[in-house]
């Protein structure tokens, strides 16, 4: 079987899914919740819910952070299937890509780490699986 096939459909899978985790972090209104209490000598006087995403707690930096993922598999995608880098070079950008979301996910794992397990596990399988280059390269061997 070919193994480029795999790899790009796991790559593009990763890309999909870093994505899709971010989008939902940046927008989805229930990410963040808290609760705002207002006390007088220890005795509470009001106390309100508040939830909202994290563009709305946070502001739009965060977006900035949210888009590392989506680079870091970008990158990883991008080593997969072009024929711009050499085999060699498109090995080294598909593993840092596996590891750093790896990191990410360990650095997050408090936080957003978590939902971005598959995403990595995905990239991993991908550099294992190889870019598509080696298997144009094997053609005319």
């Amino acid at each position: 079987m070919n193994r480029a096939k795999p790899g790009i459909a796991s790559a593009a899978l990763a890309h999909f899914l870093a994505w899709a985790v971010s989008l939902y972090f940046a927008f989805y209104p229930c990410v963040y919740e808290g609760t705002t209490v207002t006390t007088q000598t220890g005795i509470t006087i009001s106390e309100s819910g508040c939830s909202g995403s994290l563009v709305t707690v946070n502001g739009l930096r965060v977006l900035l952070v949210l888009a590392v993922p989506v680079a870091i598999t970008g990158l990883g995608l991008f080593a997969m299937i072009s024929n711009m880098v050499t085999y060699g070079v498109a090995r080294i950008l598909l593993w840092s890509s596996g590891i750093s979301m790896a990191l990410i996910c360990l650095l997050g794992a408090l936080s957003v780490g978590v939902l971005y397990i598959p995403a990595a596990l995905a990239m991993i399988v991908a550099a294992i699986a190889g870019p598509l280059i080696a298997e144009t390269d094997d053609q005319y061997a």
